[in-house]
């Protein structure tokens, strides 16, 4: 991977010479090489928020591969095309998240009419490549800042929600809920990672301000369960959350 970063930002090549360097298809706009995807190559015009937002056509291997780069945290060349052969290096970018919520798909009224995702993308620098020795426990993202998007929220690390994902393929295979057991293991490749959420086991509505939320302090649930949970009041445990759902009706 050493020629992936020899590359200067602005710099133009083709997709010959862009394959020449990092190998995969020609075509793809994913191209993968062992398996592994080598770089994007995104055109702007189909992509209006590249290259932080790519829409992702229906097509089952593109699918595929958009959701593997993203539990996996790939972090991948950019190139945007210019003019027809012509590809601009944009940078160095980390797959965050691959969503196929309609509130992301549809949040834009110009997304690739043929979009059924949405691969969120996250510019790095040489400081986070290096990081990414530590231990995935001594990750952590600043949270809970208010932002003004239409209305006031809490900011939350879209970067930590992956990590918690690709943290629990890898030791269990698939996504599993804390709460009731749903697994991802027999749901299509598409949606598995888009049904299961994040949930912050200390919520961030209590926070005054900016708070360290590292990887141990999220648990994994279902979208059902998470909404559920977030319906009681006080909020309750995992634990006893889960004693709820398992009580029989008598």
């Amino acid at each position: 991977m050493s020629a992936t970063y020899s590359l200067s930002i602005g710099e133009i090549l083709t997709r010959d010479e862009i394959h020449q360097r990092l190998g995969g298809s020609k075509q793809s706009y994913l191209p993968t090489k062992n398996g592994i995807v080598v770089c994007g190559c995104f055109d702007a015009n189909l992509n209006k928020r590249a290259p932080r937002e790519i829409d992702v056509g229906n097509g089952p291997i593109v699918v595929a591969t958009a959701l593997k780069l993203a539990n996996e945290q790939g972090v991948i060349p950019v190139f945007l095309k210019k003019a027809t052969n012509k590809w601009e290096f944009a940078g160095k970018f980390k797959a965050v998240e691959f969503s196929t919520n309609p509130d992301d798909i549809f949040a834009y009224s110009n997304r690739r009419t043929d979009a059924v995702g949405v691969l969120f993308l996250q510019e790095v620098d040489d400081a986070y490549l290096a990081s990414l020795s530590l231990n995935v426990d001594d990750q952590f993202a600043i949270e809970g800042n208010i932002s003004l998007r239409q209305h006031l929220v809490r900011e939350r690390s879209q970067y930590l929600s992956a990590l918690k994902k690709s943290e629990a393929i890898e030791k269990n295979g698939w996504l599993v809920c804390e709460a009731c057991g749903f697994s991802s293991q027999n749901l299509p490749p598409a949606i598995s990672s888009g049904a299961f959420e994040t949930h912050h086991i200390v919520p961030l509505s209590k926070a005054m301000s900016e708070i360290k939320t590292r990887i141990n302090d999220l648990s994994l649930l279902c979208a059902n369960c998470h909404r559920m949970i977030h319906k009681t009041s006080p909020l309750l445990s995992i634990n006893d959350f889960s004693q709820l759902l398992s009580r029989e009706i008598v």
